[in-house]
């Protein structure tokens, strides 16, 4: 752990810093689409082929949209303090990968990548980010 004086003297650890910024910045991302599902449920499905009826575009605000706008704010709050940050990264791993394992056997079923290369782009690094934060905490953890 290496920890270095912040402007009042105080030790400030480098891998909270880090920590930190993953889950503000995933937080960020979610609540992106969040408002995008939010705005323009239709637009954002129908990159991938799928059209909607009122009462579909209805669902997918909620679903998408709120589960999106829901995860974002679990992860800010978590990024507030390095005692939540480890339930913010677990979750993050969970979820990122778990949506891009699934994907993945979709895109393996289907046997079509279209445009799911892009939430791969997402899903994969953050998954593997927050793998290797929480990692960091567990050999931190032995150290001591």
């Amino acid at each position: 752990m290496k920890n270095k004086p912040n402007e009042e003297g105080t030790r400030v650890n480098s891998n909270w810093v880090r920590e930190r910024i993953l889950l503000n910045a995933s937080a960020t991302i979610f609540l992106l689409f969040a408002v995008a599902y939010l705005i323009a449920p239709d637009e954002m499905v129908a990159m991938i082929g799928i059209s909607l009826t009122q009462s579909g575009s209805t669902d997918i605000r909620a679903t998408y949209g709120g589960l999106q706008a829901g995860i974002a704010i679990f992860l800010f709050w978590s990024a507030r303090s390095s005692g939540q940050s480890e339930a913010g990264l677990l979750a993050l791993l969970s979820i990122c990968g778990s949506v891009a394992v699934f994907r993945a056997v979709g895109v393996a079923t289907s046997g079509e990548l279209g445009l799911h290369y892009i939430g791969f782009l997402f899903e994969i690094p953050l998954a593997l980010l927050a793998l290797i934060a929480l990692r960091r905490r567990v050999n931190e953890a032995k150290s001591i």
